[in-house]
């Protein structure tokens, strides 16, 4: 039976490469020739040589004599590890995957198409300074370079899905700059769902969805202060700076990351160490792409994106940085008043007219008309967001990434940047997406910077639910001046740290966001780096692979206070005991971790199931789809001990409070893991069933998986939505870990051309490359490899010596 479906699968892939007439054998089909990456290559666009060392990993180490053949060089290498995942990524930023994936695809292509990710790019060029065009101008023409000289020799995906992939423009980069950023923001799923909820219920009932952060909950800043107290401050230092998605890389799941940096006098060296551990989709391959850039100007190395140019996180000989989101609210919809011909809409007593863009998508070789209309706020999106429903007042939005700024020369300047203030150079040109900055250098500064286009806003307003659009006053006012934004700069604790969580108290006198996440990664880092000790790298590392939960200590403190032994039913008592006697460590061999997560997800349906499932399931699904805020409403709702949510409307003659809800969810939780896995809580074990994938978009076709394994795992990931070491699942499909590290960072200041770093995956896209996977072992054990910067240490490392020469 197996050889039967060996054969027949064989024949299908026969099939599939029937192109013009002409039958390929197999073994021609599977072949792909990896470029060659020692000795010397001749490439046409080089201006001079180009020395390139890949060490065990693969990860370029480029040395170029100018500017242009640096990232020149840059885009050739994304190219030849990356080619199909930046033809996915750039065809979903210029919506045109419907193309070669047909009309499954349709829907991801009129959102792309509607939001403008390449008309807001193509207008951003056009304003950009010479060095930015230059330098993208560069990227691509790498990128070009390697498509061309390698037409017959394209990767498996390609051939697979019979299609050419796409000449790249330097628009491209920005478009897909700006799909990121919308990928980081959190307002689409739960400020849509909000508003269908809101159409249903009361307003004292939506109320209790948007109690978004608990007054005793920590912020971000701990020593906030002022950028016009800088050139003060300066005095004083050491001698002297997140389905759409899913195709993309990212997640609809939320987003999240950890950065810190402790400074000399918490370190065993008397040096600061940064760390950064990015939360993003797994994706195979990896979101990132490790390279180390020298040339006359740069001397930088980190992650970057494939199809970016220059490095995202990482260090320089002097400072190092990373990032997590700032979880900006930098979306704003509004309903707006149209005419009865629906050409006009009102702002303030002036009636408008509305925007048009005619716009077609081709669907294979079928050519779909759309038509987009937008007014001064942005496009209106009824037809893009499902969870509105059908019967919604028009609704635009507004995006802060539809405006100018640019990203590009904000990277240019941060990876060159000498000291702190050279840094905030680059960082006040960062608008899109928000994050938050920690930062370390080698005169022994450290400091947190927020950077992000903040908009200035009316007070008085609910920003979680749309906005009336013909009500001038809710209009934006341009964007809080970045001198005007609190940072942390060497605090007397001895470190900074950020995790999503608030960023500001409330002498900032602007509205940021209401979408932190609950501070328990924040909580948990501050716990250990405010101990009395010093800290040595390998502490560090044990810091980022921590799992301790204290969202369930906080959780289970309510539970046990309210739930007595007696309350449970006596064949469930010793399920109480073992999660009562729980250290909160969600590990692998954990099953108290996994009886806790269950308990959660029953919470969470007995809580809000009964009345929003009556929204309809996109509506549910939506409120779902950001799982941190059912998770934190949940806690806030049990904490503050009533909320008319906890009532199951199914029950007519009944009115639930919070010891029932509570019962009544921690008995499904120890009646379902019976169900499913058996009495014996040994086959409860939190890794038997919260796993990693890392996925790859042709991994969802089970017999292509099947022949080739596109697709990693599953592997027994410990974790969840807020340890450390993070293991984001979905409500909806639980347990499946969608998102985590996606890359775990070091920087060490006692010697500046060292850094630790490992990715889930490996370098290189390409199936069959010894680098597709080969992180992946040393990722999940928490192992790191060491990254030198030295072209000497580098050589006596056991390098591949690449010579690439200018061709004709």
């Amino acid at each position: 039976m197996r050889k039967k479906s060996i054969i027949l699968a064989l024949i299908l892939i026969l099939l599939m490469t029937t192109a013009v007439g002409s039958l390929l054998s197999v073994k021609s089909f599977l072949s792909y020739n990896e470029p060659q990456m020692e000795d010397e290559i001749q490439i046409k666009g080089l201006y001079e040589p180009v020395e390139v060392l890949i060490d065990s990993f693969g990860v370029p180490h480029i040395y170029a004599n100018n500017d242009h053949d640096l990232f020149f060089t840059l885009g050739w290498f994304h190219a030849a590890n990356r080619l199909f995942q930046m033809e996915i990524n750039i065809r979903a930023s210029l919506g045109r995957l419907s193309e070669i994936f047909g009309g499954k695809a349709l829907d991801y292509d009129k959102f792309s198409r509607t939001i403008g990710f390449y008309r807001i790019a193509e207008t951003i060029y056009k304003k950009l300074d010479s060095e930015s065009k230059a330098i993208l101008n560069s990227y691509v023409e790498g990128i070009n370079q390697y498509i061309k000289d390698n037409q017959k020799n394209l990767p498996l995906e390609f051939r697979l899905l019979r299609f050419k992939p796409l000449l790249w423009q330097p628009g491209y980069c920005i478009a897909y700059l700006r799909l990121i950023g919308w990928q980081l923001t959190q307002s689409w799923s739960y400020e849509s769902s909000l508003y269908s909820l809101s159409q249903l219920y009361s307003t004292e009932r939506i109320k209790e969805l948007t109690i978004l952060y608990g007054d005793e909950w920590p912020e971000t800043l701990n020593e906030p202060i002022l950028k016009k107290k800088v050139t003060t401050t300066l005095g004083n230092f050491h001698n002297i700076a997140t389905e759409f998605r899913e195709i993309c890389g990212f997640s609809d799941i939320g987003v999240g990351s950890n950065n810190w940096v402790i400074s000399g006098s918490k370190s065993r060296t008397g040096y600061p160490i940064l760390c950064n551990d990015p939360h993003l989709a797994y994706t195979q391959p990896s979101i990132w792409f490790e390279a180390h850039l020298s040339s006359p100007n740069f001397n930088v190395y980190g992650v970057t994106f494939p199809g970016l140019p220059g490095i995202v996180i990482g260090r320089n000989r002097y400072i190092a940085w990373g990032f997590t989101n700032m979880m900006l609210d930098d979306v704003d919809f509004y309903i707006e008043k149209l005419s009865p011909d629906g050409n006009y809409y009102l702002h303030g007593e002036e009636w408008k007219r509305i925007g048009v863009v005619h716009d077609t998508i081709v669907v294979r070789k079928k050519r779909i008309p759309i038509t987009i209309k937008y007014t001064h706020h942005g496009p209106i999106i009824n037809s893009v967001n499902k969870a509105l429903g059908k019967n919604a007042a028009p609704i635009s939005v507004k995006w802060s990434g539809a405006d100018f700024s640019n990203e590009t020369k904000a990277i240019l300047l941060t990876n060159r940047a000498k000291n702190f203030q050279e840094f905030l150079k680059g960082a006040s040109l960062f608008k899109v997406p928000g994050q938050n900055v920690a930062y370390a250098d080698i005169e022994g500064n450290i400091a947190l910077v927020p950077m992000g286009g903040i908009p200035i806003r009316s007070e008085g307003y609910n920003y979680l639910l749309p906005l009336k659009g013909d009500d001038p006053a809710t209009d934006w006012k341009g964007y809080i001046p970045f001198e005007d934004v609190p940072f942390e700069l060497n605090p007397r604790c001895g470190y900074v740290a950020s995790a999503n969580a608030k960023i500001f108290d409330g002498s900032f006198n602007y509205y940021v966001s209401n979408h932190y996440e609950p501070p328990y990664r924040l909580m948990r880092i501050r716990q250990v780096l405010s101990a009395d000790s010093a800290f040595s790298i390998s502490d560090m590392m044990k810091l980022q692979l921590d799992v301790k939960s204290l969202f369930a200590r906080d959780l289970l403190a309510i539970f046990f206070q309210v739930v007595k032994p007696d309350d449970i039913p006596e064949k469930y008592r010793e399920y109480y005991s073992i999660l009562k006697n729980w250290n909160f460590d969600e590990k692998i061999d954990s099953p108290e971790a996994t009886l806790f997560n269950v308990f959660v997800l029953k919470l969470i349906e007995n809580i809000y199931g009964d009345e929003i499932k009556l929204a309809g399931k996109e509506v549910y699904k939506s409120f779902l789809d950001y799982p941190s805020f059912a998770m934190r409403n949940s806690y806030l709702l049990l904490k503050k001990g009533e909320s008319m949510w906890f009532d199951d409307i199914t029950t007519k003659r009944t009115t639930e409070m919070r010891p029932d809800i509570l019962k009544k969810s921690f008995v499904c939780a120890v009646k379902y893991l019976i169900r499913k896995r058996g009495s014996d809580i040994g086959k409860w074990q939190w890794g038997q069933v919260h796993k990693l994938y890392l996925q790859h978009p042709l991994g969802t076709s089970k017999i292509l998986n099947w022949l080739f394994r596109f697709d990693r795992g599953p592997y027994p990931v410990p974790g969840s939505q807020f340890t450390i070491n993070c293991g984001m699942y979905k409500l909806d499909r639980p347990f499946k870990s969608f998102v985590g590290p996606s890359v775990r960072f070091i920087f060490p200041f006692e010697d500046s051309n060292v850094a630790y770093s490992v990715i889930p995956n490996g370098q290189s896209g390409v199936r069959g490359s010894k680098h597709y996977s080969d992180q992946t072992d040393m990722y999940l054990k928490g192992i790191y490899k060491k990254v030198y910067l030295d072209r000497i240490r580098l050589l006596n490392s056991g390098v591949k010596v690449l010579s690439m020469q200018p061709a004709g």
